[in-house]
């Protein structure tokens, strides 16, 4: 089972988001479809790939990507 993502750990990401720019690595991305929806995997700050849904046109992730190394 995975963590429930808390209102702190959202807070975190967000400050991460404007404190550090962010660099997809665009060149390993990699698109499968699943249940009728294109998603994108791509390493964010060089971590592990995250998965981008394109649900109803907008992109949502699989993942807490944006938290810096090393916090839940």
């Amino acid at each position: 089972m995975q963590p429930q993502l808390t209102a702190d750990a959202f807070a975190a990401c967000r400050r991460r988001v404007r404190q550090v720019l962010v660099r997809p690595d665009w060149e390993m991305a990699e698109e499968v479809t699943s249940a009728g929806h294109r998603i994108v995997r791509v390493s964010m700050f060089g971590k592990s790939m995250t998965g981008f849904h394109d649900v109803d046109g907008r992109w949502l992730a699989d993942a807490l990507w944006c938290l810096p190394v090393g916090l839940p």
